[in-house]
This record gives structure tokens, sequence and C-alpha cells, in this order.
């Protein structure tokens, strides 16, 4: 369930404690806020279920994880009035880490990590020029 109801500064402060280590426990964040563990838990449950907290991942280290090359791939649609499918097209491609519709030109954006350049090369030749693209045109 999803609220609009305002945020207090205790509830900004759990969220801002929350970004920074979203794995911290109930007793350290009731330490740092001055609550008491029940009612950090409370809150933290209640903006969960406001949807202010959206779920919990791990931050990846990129070199250590094998992935030390990364870039971000803007993707400029042939027909700019077509709808923008590109990130459901796209999704098949490991190398894609994170994939968005912007405004502008470039309608996607997209960050992606790879080994080497070999591979950053091949997936760029696997995802693009798509059928019907403009000849001579980069797919970029």
């Amino acid at each position: 369930m999803t609220g609009t109801l305002p945020l207090d500064e205790m509830d900004r402060k759990l969220l801002r404690l929350l970004a920074t280590d979203g794995r911290r426990s109930y007793a350290d964040l009731a330490r740092d806020t001055g609550l008491s563990t029940s009612a950090v838990h409370q809150r933290v449950r209640r903006l969960e279920q406001r949807g202010a907290v959206r779920g919990y991942a791990a931050r990846i280290d990129p070199v250590t994880a094998g992935l030390p090359l990364s870039a971000f791939i803007s993707i400029q649609p042939i027909d700019p009035a077509a709808p923008d499918d590109a990130p459901q097209r796209l999704r098949h491609l490991s190398a894609i880490e994170a994939c968005h519709s912007v405004a502008g030109r470039r309608a996607t954006s997209c960050r992606c990590g790879w080994r080497d350049r070999l591979s950053s090369n091949s997936c760029c030749r696997t995802s693009g020029p798509q059928p019907g693209s403009p000849p001579g045109r980069p797919w970029s």
C-alpha cells in the first residue's frame, strides 16, 4: 500500500540512515534516533507499507564482481513517435544493469558493466542496429 501522508522529521532521519546502510539493526537505528527499538521497528514497517522504503539491495563492487568496465549508453529511437519499448527489448542483455526512459532526443539511457572492451563490443553488436534502421546511421 502506497500512501502520500507527509513524513515527519524522524521518518526522514530513519530514511537517511537506511539509505546509508539498509542492513542496520533496529537497535542501531534506535540508538541513532533516540527512539526505542520497538518504535523504530513500527516506523520502519510503516515506511515500507507506505512505499517510502521500496526494498533493500546490496551495492556490488563492480571490480570485485569482475565487471570493471562500465558505461552509460544513450539510445535514440528510429521513430520518435513509436512507443519507448527499448528497456523491454534489451532486458535479455546481462550487461545492462539498469535501463531508464528519459526525456529528450535520446529516449533511453542504460548503465552497463563488462569484463573488458571485447565483451562491451560484443554486447553492442548483439543489441543493435535494429531491422529497419537507416543505413549508415550508428545505433548508439
